[in-house]
């Protein structure tokens, strides 16, 4: 599901496959491809959700 997501543009919004995503699977296959699609999301989503220093020493005192 999630790679369909990236595929479609849901996840980061663009749709586009990454530069050089064709050589990627015809080198490491389908599956491996897939497996790294899925990683590279979690990835993305856990940079996309952390909270750095600055956000913290800027909004948590307005809180």
């Amino acid at each position: 599901m999630g790679a369909e997501r990236w595929r479609t543009g849901g996840a980061q919004g663009s749709g586009s496959p990454p530069a050089g995503s064709e050589l990627l699977r015809n080198a490491l296959g389908e599956h491996l491809m897939e497996s790294f699609v899925q990683n590279k999301l979690i990835e993305w989503e856990a940079y996309r959700s952390a909270i750095t220093d600055f956000e913290l020493k800027r909004y948590l005192p307005v809180l």
